[in-house]
């Protein structure tokens, strides 16, 4: 059997993305049925340690259509947008990456096997095979940061199930 290395990567992120972008159409309304400031909601946190939910919604962007930009590219270099001061701004980021991703040819992400590909971080170089990167380090993040949304905004009280998180699973379709 053979596993696609685009179904696991993009057709993954894609998924959650899609489920991202509707966690801030929620976000929102509870936010307005509540009379919650937005920025209030955008500052939250898990923990003081912890990136604010602004900056995890950015990094699932970062960790999903950056980061398979990157390995494509072969050198993955992030760079997070400091101009998203809602959370209309930041389902519209979500989006972006949706229609990035869709944009990206499957061969091409099929095409990394086997070729080298570097994370280059503001202090640190990781230097990967491209579907090591995607398998140990890109998903991970990706997954890290896409349940840390979903888990500010059930800490904030936005009524969320674990269906608002999961999305539709892409099932079997009958031949």
């Amino acid at each position: 059997m053979t596993i696609s290395l685009y179904d696991m990567t993009a057709g993954a992120c894609l998924q959650i993305l899609a489920c991202t972008a509707d966690l801030m159409d929620k976000a929102k309304a509870h936010a307005d049925a509540q009379g919650i400031p937005e920025a209030d909601l955008m500052a939250a946190r898990l923990a003081p340690d912890m990136w604010d939910l602004a900056m995890q919604v950015k990094a699932t962007v970062l960790f999903s259509a950056g980061a398979l930009e990157g390995v494509i590219a072969g050198e993955f270099v992030p760079a997070m947008p400091d101009d998203l001061h809602d959370l209309a701004a930041l389902k519209a980021h979500v989006e972006q990456a949706i229609a990035r991703i869709t944009a990206l040819d499957r061969a091409a992400v099929e095409g990394v096997v086997g070729k080298d590909a570097c994370f280059k971080g503001r202090m640190s170089q990781m230097d990967f095979t491209a579907e090591a990167m995607l398998a140990t380090f890109v998903m991970p993040n990706f997954y890290f940061h896409a349940t840390t949304v979903y888990d500010i905004l059930r800490a904030q009280g936005v009524p969320l199930a674990k269906r608002d998180y999961m999305g539709a699973p892409r099932l079997k379709t009958p031949a």
